[in-house]
């Protein structure tokens, strides 16, 4: 595993793009939308984000959730701030695997062109979602 990037759960997507571009220069994707479909207890949500890439290769990730209960709503009620991190797998499902055998909860998953991915869960994280993240092979190279 190798850190992907660091997630925040914001309030308002494009101030916050604004404010990362004037104090530091980052340069921001456009912003997307994305609905996903209900799954399991979860209704359907609709979120906008937005990546900014450090010279390392890391990312950050902006997102602003429009509709319904995300990952990042559970964890951060109406605040904003780190939400996650982002850790690249080769495999999905055998990272999954392994954290529930560990003891820890699969909180989320979800699909977007890019990648596919799950939130995990645990008391002993202090509080923190971690996000195991697949890269479809196109992104991957």
């Amino acid at each position: 595993m190798r850190l992907f990037q660091v997630g925040y759960k914001v309030n308002d997507i494009h101030r916050t793009i604004e404010a990362y571009r004037d104090l530091f220069g980052f340069e921001w994707e456009e912003v997307k939308s994305y609905d996903l479909p209900a799954s399991g207890d979860r209704g359907a949500t609709r979120s906008l984000v937005s990546h900014a890439r450090l010279n390392d290769g890391v990312e950050l990730e902006l997102v602003e959730t429009v509709e319904g209960v995300t990952a990042d709503i559970e964890l951060l009620g109406d605040g904003e701030g780190i939400s996650h991190i982002g850790l690249l797998v080769d495999d999905l499902e055998a990272a999954k695997a392994q954290m529930i055998a560990r003891g820890a909860r699969i909180a989320h998953e979800g699909e977007a062109p890019r990648a596919v991915w799950a939130f995990v869960i645990d008391d002993r994280l202090g509080g923190a979602m971690v996000q195991l993240v697949q890269m479809r092979e196109a992104e991957a190279q």
